[in-house]
């Protein structure tokens, strides 16, 4: 599978996990794939602003921080993407297993990655959000979004059979990076359009964030979409009119990136 071939294929997956057909309009598909991957550059570019003035030169690679930071004006993505990377399975897996076995689990690199992402969540939360602002608050406003996602997808395939169902919760499970997916993947499509000079020495961690950012792009401006009040019936692929829209008022609600 070439570099596009695994992007449009992610891309189409996690189109069909909030509320597109199961098989997108390719010119709709095309559309928010050129959206995202300006979207990237705009962050790329802010995070290596950001990195220039945190490390002794220009030849350090970006870090998640600097990501982190480049995101910050857009509340709402900064927000899942802290989430999605570092507070959903690090709490998850708090809650379920006892201090004992967490401590015996601890000296495994599967366990002290979890608690690095949460780490460096926590502190990301502490820099760039405002004083008085918690992780309960953050993780009570990711809940409200994923609740009222979830209503306007469930909408949208309320005539699902077994087999659609089964379809859509096998998308919902779909990333950039997954069990199916590779960051070596994800990488070589950041390359192919044009992305390597800012990867060139990211550590695995700041890619899978990156990863997670470009998830986070992708959701937000399909909730636009499927929220749009001309758009079509339950089952009706999104046309490229409707994505054009979300797009454009994705990215008039942002707030230029001057880092």
């Amino acid at each position: 599978m070439n570099a596009d071939d695994y992007c449009e294929k992610t891309l189409s997956s996690i189109m069909f996990a909030h509320g597109d057909a199961a098989k997108p309009l390719r010119e709709t598909l095309l559309l928010l794939k050129s959206a995202l991957e300006h979207q990237l550059l705009r962050y790329l570019q802010a995070a290596l602003r950001a990195s220039s003035r945190t490390t002794s030169g220009p030849s350090e690679a970006i870090g998640c921080l600097d990501l982190l930071t480049a995101i910050h004006m857009d509340r709402r993505l900064l927000r899942q993407t802290i989430y999605r990377f570092g507070i959903r399975d690090y709490t998850s897996i708090m809650s379920r297993t006892s201090a004992e076995t967490r401590a015996k689990d601890s000296s495994s690199g599967w366990e002290r990655e979890k608690s690095e992402r949460y780490q460096l969540c926590v502190s990301a939360v502490h820099l760039l959000f405002p004083t008085g602002f918690t992780l309960r608050k953050l993780i009570e406003s990711h809940r409200k979004l994923t609740v009222c996602r979830q209503l306007k997808v469930y909408m949208r395939c309320s005539e699902f059979n077994d087999a659609q169902y089964k379809l859509l919760s096998d998308a919902r499970a779909v990333s950039f990076i997954d069990a199916n997916a590779s960051v070596r993947k994800f990488c070589l499509w950041l390359s192919h359009v044009g992305l390597k000079d800012y990867i060139m020495g990211m550590s695995k961690l700041a890619v899978e964030l990156l990863a997670t950012i470009a998830y986070g792009i992708i959701a937000t401006i399909m909730d636009i979409a499927i929220s749009l009040p001309q758009h079509g019936a339950p089952n009706v692929p999104l046309q490229p009119d409707h994505m054009k829209e979300a797009i454009r008022r994705y990215l008039s609600q942002l707030v230029p990136t001057s880092i």
